[in-house]
């Protein structure tokens, strides 16, 4: 995903990993991790995103891999907005389109174009292929469309890719939706990255 993480310098998201640190210091450990759906342990969080474990470790200010290197900071710094925007609330099971959140009507354009299209390139005319690969994420067969998985991207963040298989006489179509709470949680810009992220993820 090079042009994606171009458009994310490490350099330019020092900032933004600082600020969400220090979003966190004056926050009770235990409700973050409660929130988040979590698990802490020795002043680490372990945040499940896309099926990858990620610590967060609150002395050090650094998001880690399983392996105790340093996460790719693209990465982190979702894995931050995730935990720093999450509270108590629970998914509200209303699906909603990438367009209805906050800012999402100006770049809908974009993201159809880096999340929505590569999509439906890859599976409108054999949908039953992104079964696998939707699994491999951990998706779950939804009941939507012609193919639906729903993708679990953090424990309360899922997006649900819908594929409308074509024929001779409709072109296959796809869509993308969110539940309405990761609107709540994420800002819109980490949406649009997100779903681009997942559909390179089930196109490669």
């Amino acid at each position: 995903m090079p042009d994606l993480l171009e458009r994310k310098k490490p350099s330019s998201l020092n900032g933004v990993i600082e600020e969400a640190w220090k979003e966190l210091e004056s926050r009770d450990r235990a409700t973050v991790a409660k929130h988040s759906l979590g698990e802490l342990k020795d002043g680490v969080l372990e945040i499940l995103f896309l099926g990858e474990r990620y610590l967060l470790d609150f002395d050090e200010r650094v998001v880690k891999n399983v392996d105790g290197s340093a996460a790719n900071r693209f990465f982190a710094t979702l894995v931050l907005h995730y935990v720093v925007g999450v509270d108590e609330s629970m998914p509200t099971g209303e699906l909603v389109s990438f367009r209805e959140f906050w800012g999402g009507e100006s770049y809908h354009g974009a993201f159809v174009s880096r999340a929505i299209q590569p999509v439906k390139d890859a599976f409108a005319e054999a949908p039953e292929e992104l079964e696998g690969r939707a699994e491999k994420l951990g998706g779950r067969r939804v009941d939507r469309g012609d193919v639906s998985y729903e993708i679990p991207v953090f424990p309360k963040v899922a997006l649900t890719i819908i594929i409308w298989r074509g024929d001779e006489e409709i072109p296959g179509s796809a869509n993308m939706l969110f539940d309405r709470l990761a609107g709540r949680i994420l800002h819109t810009e980490d949406l649009a990255a997100l779903g681009e992220l997942v559909a390179r993820m089930l196109v490669q």
